[in-house]
């Protein structure tokens, strides 16, 4: 398959060749179209005789030849497209429901309680029961669409792009100069359009992030590396063997980011000189927590962002909201047992960490 500069609209000594090796071409459509000439230049060959092709050119004007594509039934088993997701099935309904059985849960067993952890997890068992049962979760399929990943290609470059290729289109069916001219003409003034477009974009981008150079580094490094960084780990090097289990592959990433604490450490010489040379006053007033109300504690709620994702138990804060005043009572009694302990409950002290690649092997933690 490719660019193999023998025109088969003539054929010459080359195809004796290639009829020698029993091979065939699967399509016989010019893929080269000027105003004085066909050729057919962009050949797809095959000696098989058992599998079902179907090939074409496109004909597009990405290029001075068309593009051409072949299709294999190669007996794979081929995707239903899309991806699937999960979401929990929200409706009006449904939240009465849930906000009525939370109103009528009595969280004996958690207002009664002395102990952080114990008194979280019979709250958040009982509320994930409670969720589970009306607000189940549902998979949805995200079928794909086609996006540009160009911000400064608007929808009216994008028909301007439509008008380019039927006039394209025009020329080859009249192969006249008149309509060839008429063609070259949009297709020019249309590529300036774009040109300037683009430089627009990136100048109002750079002048906004003048003040956040966290904005910048972003804007900046989506331009040079693209919209995120897709490489999927695989494997990684440990000791000169290879790691393949997932599993394992985290627990050595684990390992790697507690004992860098250390060792980062032991580089550092010992310091000469004592805290109290830049602590010199000791703070004499002491700091008092007072215990958190239900106002408080509804505003906190309330103050929260809608945006997703949810948290790591699948709760969404709009149902939260939604139910607050239901469970402002629980919760509350959870902040003060936690202040007052001292102690935040085990089963939020997680986090999701993403090893970030930066340069060198990437089959090596340090990098």
């Amino acid at each position: 398959m490719g660019d193999f500069n023998c025109n088969l609209l003539n054929p010459a000594d080359n195809r004796n060749l290639v009829d020698s090796y029993s091979y065939r071409p699967l399509h016989s459509i010019p893929t080269r179209v000027t105003s004085h000439c066909t050729s057919l230049l962009d050949v797809i060959f095959t000696n098989s005789l058992c599998l079902n092709f179907t090939s074409g050119v496109i004909v597009d004007d990405i290029s001075d030849h068309f593009p051409v594509f072949i299709l294999a039934n190669l007996d794979v088993a081929a995707s239903k497209g899309g991806s699937t997701y999960f979401k929990r099935d929200l409706n009006h309904h449904s939240l009465k429901l849930l906000r009525s059985t939370i109103q009528n849960e009595s969280w004996t067993d958690v207002l009664q309680s002395s102990d952080v952890d114990s008194a979280f997890d019979c709250f958040h068992n009982i509320f994930l029961n409670h969720l589970n049962n009306y607000l189940p979760w549902v998979a949805y399929t995200k079928r794909s669409t086609h996006q540009t990943s160009k911000n400064w290609i608007t929808p009216a470059i994008l028909n301007s792009c439509k008008t380019k290729n039927r006039l394209h289109k025009k020329f080859l069916r009249s192969r006249s100069i008149i309509n060839l001219n008429e063609y070259k003409r949009f297709r020019n003034r249309l590529t300036s359009v774009i040109r300037q477009a683009k430089k627009s974009y990136f100048s109002n981008l750079f002048s906004n992030s003048t003040q956040d150079t966290k904005s910048m580094r972003r804007s900046i490094n989506t331009l040079l590396y693209g919209r995120g960084n897709n490489y999927i780990l695989e494997k990684i090097n440990h000791h000169g063997s290879s790691v393949l289990n997932p599993l394992n592959v985290s627990n050595i990433f684990n390992d790697y980011f507690i004992d860098i604490g250390p060792a980062t450490q032991a580089k550092i010489p010992p310091s000469c000189s004592s805290y109290k040379f830049y602590l010199p006053n000791a703070v004499v007033d002491s700091l008092f927590i007072s215990q958190a109300t239900h106002e408080e504690v509804l505003n906190i709620i309330f103050s929260l962002k809608n945006s997703p994702p949810p948290r790591f138990d699948g709760i969404p804060t709009i149902i939260v909201k939604h139910i607050a005043y239901s469970l402002c009572t629980p919760l509350t009694h959870l902040f003060n047992l936690s202040l007052e302990k001292g102690i935040v409950p085990s089963s939020l002290k997680i986090a999701r960490v993403v090893p970030v690649y930066k340069s060198g092997d990437k089959d090596s933690v340090n990098n």
